[in-house]
């Protein structure tokens, strides 16, 4: 809608977009974002035809009120995260040292991996994605790095020189503050089969499926009555058995850290914690595919770059891609199912952080990804134009300050965008050639050699900021 507006007995055509805000619900984030960057421009643009007419502190305070109105931005959302079970929040609300089990210790594992410099392992268990819930040494080791790299927060305020590696509420606080940032994904409470104690005697649904587990294994397999495919769900005398020998086989993760030289039969959080480990793999191996990321290229990047995923089970349409707590962008599509292609978006962010693909499949695994550090500039600032005068077709340098390197520059030549997209080098010029807009004599304004005079500003679109005028004089040719 075109609506005018009357001041000092001259009357101004501005465009407005009625409906717009309400509207805004039907809309993607990247849709709104482009219409608000269509509706800032068409904007700013309507305001510079008044330059020379009108006032300039006028005119500067209409594009202030803009530039105020669109640095409001549409937020992109954080990547949908599969919650935990709302009967089991997970969170670190005890303390935790080495030889502990539970979904908390699970937790702990998955902010540990989340920098490369706290990682447990690299490989193998309790390395990214094959976290566990059992407190190892390996985790204690990690958690030490972790203590000692946040020394200020975790062990200053105790006057402690160096990590113990045990779980305390100094620790907890930082732990939970990293959590909180980012899209780690732990699974429900119910995942896990075995979460009592068990012994000789017992029965349920618990010992039924240990029996199945312990019988997948030629060495751990129960002699009859509990025999593969006669399993009863009670824990008779041939199921201990099986257990021992379960035992003495993960002899360093079940016996050792206990100080045991071989197997009691007896079920405690130590065999639990490898059970539910070696459970959830099986289970893993029989649910319905999920997304895998088997390589990504380049494994690093910053804004604008162009990211290559290649793995399996991605959806033709709504894949996520998240690092962290950051976007690549908009929801992707993937043509044959394997690849994923996205240009990093967002980037405020430095440093490896695991990637992973999200899809109505489910989540994939985590693979590193190293953000880059890149200059989004400033407030952009114009020193002077070399040359200042040309031809159409003329490439001018703009010398200045807080240009962005990313191609987030828009040029305006009085006031239209023609130079929209542009990279600066080194955060302090930028060049663009002479449109043949104003290419013509007679025109209203022109010079009687038929040269026009006009403004030259720079917007950099990172901070949504404008830059001073400075004046370009385009000669006929």
């Amino acid at each position: 809608m075109k609506r005018k507006i009357k001041i000092g007995g001259v009357v101004l055509m501005f465009t407005f977009f009625p409906g717009f805000a309400s509207a805004q619900s039907s809309y993607s984030v990247a849709e709104l974002q482009a219409k608000i960057q269509a509706a800032t421009t068409q904007a700013l643009n309507s305001i510079e035809q008044y330059r020379g007419i009108l006032p300039n502190s006028f005119l500067d305070s209409l594009r202030g009120g803009v530039n105020a109105t669109v640095a409001k931005k549409v937020s992109t959302p954080a990547c949908p995260v599969r919650a935990v079970s709302a009967a089991n929040p997970v969170s670190f609300t005890r303390d935790l040292q080495m030889g502990d089990s539970g979904l908390d210790v699970t937790l702990l594992q998955m902010v540990l991996n989340l920098d490369e410099k706290t990682a447990i392992a690299t490989t193998g268990p309790e390395s990214l994605g094959k976290e566990t819930n059992y407190f190892s040494a390996l985790t204690k080791t990690a958690v030490i790095k972790f203590q000692e790299k946040y020394f200020a927060e975790i062990l200053g305020p105790s006057r402690l020189s160096a990590g113990t590696g045990y779980v305390g509420t100094m620790t907890r606080n930082k732990l939970t503050a990293l959590y909180k940032n980012s899209n780690i994904t732990v699974l429900g409470a119910s995942t896990l089969k075995y979460t009592r104690n068990l012994s000789q005697g017992m029965s349920g649904s618990d010992v039924l499926a240990m029996q199945k587990l312990l019988n997948t294994d030629p060495s751990t397999q129960i002699q009859y009555p509990d025999s593969y495919g006669y399993e009863s769900g009670v824990f008779g005398a041939t199921t201990k058995d099986a257990v021992t020998r379960f035992q003495l086989k993960y002899f360093s993760e079940i016996l050792s850290p206990g100080g045991l030289s071989a197997g009691t039969g007896y079920v405690g959080t130590l065999t639990r914690a490898v059970m539910n480990r070696l459970q959830s793999e099986i289970d893993a191996k029989s649910a319905p595919p999920t997304p895998k990321i088997t390589s990504i290229s380049p494994s690093s990047g910053k804004i604008g770059d162009v990211v290559t995923i290649t793995g399996s089970d991605f959806t033709p349409t709504a894949n996520d891609i998240c690092g962290g707590r950051y976007l690549f962008g908009d929801l992707v599509s993937s043509a044959d199912g394997i690849t994923l292609t996205a240009t990093i978006k967002d980037n405020d962010y430095t440093g490896s952080v695991p990637l992973f693909v999200q899809n109505e499949k489910g989540k994939s695994n985590n693979v590193n990804f190293k953000y880059e550090v890149v200059d989004i500039g400033g407030t952009p600032v114009i020193s002077g134009l070399s040359p200042s005068s040309g031809t159409a077709g003329t490439v001018v340098t703009i010398n200045g300050s807080g240009f962005a390197k990313t191609a987030t520059n828009s040029i305006f030549q009085q006031g239209i965008g023609f130079g929209g997209g542009v990279a600066s080098p080194d955060g302090t010029t930028l060049t663009f050639t002479v449109n043949g807009f104003y290419d013509f004599n007679g025109m209203v304004g022109g010079n009687k050699d038929g040269s026009f005079p006009y403004m030259i500003m720079v917007k950099n679109n990172n901070t949504n900021e404008v830059s001073n005028r400075v004046n370009f004089t385009q000669k006929a040719r």
